[in-house]
């Protein structure tokens, strides 16, 4: 029996159209806010209670809406932008298609408040789920004021998609951000529970890129980019390679004006840094392309967030070009991630030619004695027999031992980042209280705004694994305790590892501990740390004793075992 073809209602398909543009709080954020933008509005207000889900409001002093177009502004394909399809060949206002305001509508109870110049007074309307309930004048000043209340109350199925919170909020912050950044002529506010933040207008980029994302973004660390393509314009700054960032959130890319993502432009600016960053870590770049409308397209998907170019090889490869050309030109030697001892060659060839004698007291501040053995146990008659033979340290990165008649060759770095990772494992499955170290002077760790969201929300979890850390005002951390098997000096690096890691995900708190735990991992014992023989065997020891001794947590071999019988047929002996 053939199936039958009919219309589907008009409230069902305003919420599958809403589906596609609205999918959490931070896409009615983003619309609203880019609609207060084409409006011409130079001071714009947020404000949300909650995650967003219970209420947003977006307030503008722009130029309003005419009473008369009020009820159009709140149906589907309704738009002042376009007349005609030759008009998107030479479109620059952020929303054109008109499907903004009435997806917003059709998955919440919205208010509308508005006011055109050329009117004495303003007017209001209620929708809820689509269904105008009022229609009203008011008094306004001229601007639109647009509140969003119960968001999905009328599709629980996406409700209970959403995130947590915490991730929700980093979320609207995110896009908030992602707004005032490209308009710095604009002054902003942000206002919820437990904070209110505003940023002046301001005369250039870089100024709104400080506001944002902290002082150290200044000339300093920043080298401006601006060069012409024949189908476009580059502007921005870039950072230093010195100046590299422990997360992918600090690069913004824009079209027009309008943040967007793109694989390929993302890909030239790794690319242009490819040859001076250290693995894992990411350059900071703000950029801003001046595009002809006809060169590109936004009607990729209804959240305009991807586009297409018709010459997006030739884009890629001017945009690698110039940006190493500038950070080459103007910037200075990248440093390293991890600061090592520089070693001369006097160092190296007395470190070589002279074995590691047992009576050695050379420790490095990258090793924690506290974390594998005590000052009383090292002293102890028990460590005198060794299971283990150590032979030697070679260049204070490999442990020389025998066992068993095989050379044995550890890297003693990855095998201190297996023996810690077990430790804290160990410690989190028995609740157990990892040893800790409270700081003589607090660390004072400044993050984004969205970061500082994020941070918040899991407080716990770092609290847990020894770290103490707490506000110390919108963006500011200090962080007052920390475990005890991290050093001081790598307390700032782990931490910004952690949060790397955490940046932009939802993960249940186990699976955040044990991000915390690889990275807490890598203030382990490293290459250049000079050990006394009784270290070396104590942290054998320590290996020998692990679930998984043969890789340290991030997957690299920790030792490499050479038969007598592979030797001596090396050496012809065989």
């Amino acid at each position: 029996m053939a199936t039958r073809v009919r219309l589907l209602e008009d409230h069902l398909v305003q919420q599958i159209a809403a589906g596609e543009v609205v999918e959490r709080p931070a896409s009615v954020v983003k619309e609203i806010l880019e609609n207060a933008l084409d409006a011409s509005s130079r001071a714009v207000s947020l404000e949300i209670v909650g995650s967003g889900k219970e209420a947003i409001r977006i307030s503008d002093d722009g130029c309003g809406i005419h009473s008369e177009d009020v009820l159009l502004a709140i149906q589907r394909h309704s738009t002042s932008k376009i007349t005609s399809f030759e008009d998107l060949q030479t479109l620059t206002s952020f929303g054109f298609r008109g499907e903004a305001l009435p997806s917003i509508a059709a998955v919440s109870k919205l208010e509308l408040t508005t006011r055109s110049e050329s009117e004495p007074y303003g007017t209001s309307i209620q929708v809820h789920g689509g269904n105008v309930v009022s229609q009203k004048q008011c008094g306004r000043s001229q601007g639109t004021t647009i509140e969003v209340r119960d968001l999905f109350f009328n599709t629980p199925a996406r409700l209970k998609f959403l995130k947590s919170d915490g991730t929700e909020r980093s979320r609207i912050l995110r896009a908030w951000e992602e707004t005032l950044m490209a308009h710095p002529s604009v002054s902003f506010s942000f206002k919820s529970e437990s904070k209110t933040i505003s940023y002046p207008n301001r005369k250039n980029c870089l100024d709104r890129v400080r506001d944002v994302w902290g002082e150290q973004c200044s000339e300093e660390n920043l080298v401006p980019l601006s060069f012409r393509h024949p189908s476009l314009s580059i502007t921005g700054w870039i950072s230093k390679p010195s100046f590299h960032q422990s997360a992918k959130s600090y690069q913004l890319i824009y079209i027009n004006k309008r943040p967007i993502l793109s694989r390929s432009l993302t890909h030239a600016l790794y690319e242009s840094y490819r040859d001076c960053l250290p693995v894992g870590r990411h350059p900071a770049a703000v950029l801003f392309l001046d595009v002809n409308p006809s060169e590109v397209d936004f009607n990729v998907h209804p959240s305009k967030r991807e586009v297409r170019f018709r010459n997006e090889s030739q884009i890629y490869d001017a945009l690698i070009r110039e940006i190493r050309s500038k950070r080459t030109s103007e910037s200075s030697a990248p440093k390293v991630f991890v600061d090592a001892p520089i070693l001369t060659q006097d160092h190296l060839r007395q470190n070589f030619d002279s074995p590691v004698m047992p009576d050695s007291t050379v420790f490095s501040s990258s090793f924690p004695r506290s974390a594998f053995i005590s000052e009383k146990t090292l002293r102890s008659e028990t460590l005198v027999r060794q299971p283990v033979k150590i032979l030697s340290q070679f260049h204070s990165l490999y442990i020389l031992a025998e066992e068993e008649g095989n050379l044995l060759i550890v890297d003693q770095h990855a095998a201190a980042e297996r023996v810690l990772y077990e430790q804290f494992k160990q410690n989190i499955q028995n609740n157990r209280e990892l040893p800790t170290q409270k700081l003589l002077i607090p660390m004072i760790w400044n993050v984004s705004l969205a970061q500082a969201e994020l941070l918040q929300n899991h407080r716990p979890a770092f609290l847990k694994l020894g770290f103490q850390i707490e506000p110390f005002g919108e963006t500011t951390f200090r962080v007052l305790e920390s475990p005890a098997a991290v050093p001081e000096t790598e307390i700032k690096n782990v931490l910004e590892e952690i949060l790397s890691s955490l940046e932009n995900q939802n993960q249940p708190t186990l699976a955040i501990e044990e991000k915390i735990m690889h990275a807490a991992c890598r203030a382990a014992i490293k290459a250049n740390d000079q050990l006394t023989h009784q270290e070396l065997g104590q942290l054998l020891e320590e290996l020998k004793s692990c679930q998984n001794p043969h890789t340290c947590p991030h997957g690299r071999p920790t030792t490499l075992t050479i038969s007598r019988q592979e030797l001596d047929k090396k050496f012809g002996r065989v």
